[in-house]
């Protein structure tokens, strides 16, 4: 498996190996900077663009703010699946997923 490029991540105690294990500083401050970069188009997408109904505006402020797809769903009266693809959706036409 090391010749085809496998890099195991965990130690021989099952523990994961710091340069891999997110819990780490540098991990950590590149996952913020990733975060803070998504977050930045999101919230960019939020003013810019025109949304179809109140209801996905809704869903896309919420998941800006950082509320799960539960609570949102919950908020608007929906239900998870349905929060899930128009976050989904969005995140397509904001650029933010493939």
């Amino acid at each position: 498996m090391l010749r085809s490029g496998f890099i195991d991540i965990e130690n021989k105690d099952g523990t994961v190996k710091d340069e891999a294990d997110p819990r780490t500083v540098a991990n950590a401050l590149l996952m913020k900077e990733s975060r803070e970069t998504y977050y930045g188009i999101a919230r960019e997408f939020l003013v810019t663009y025109k949304f179809a109904t109140q209801r996905e505006y809704a869903i896309w402020e919420g998941h800006c703010n950082g509320l799960s797809f539960r609570k949102m769903a919950a908020t608007i009266n929906s239900n998870f699946y349905k929060v899930r693809i128009t976050v989904n959706k969005l995140q397509k036409l904001a650029g933010l997923k493939k």
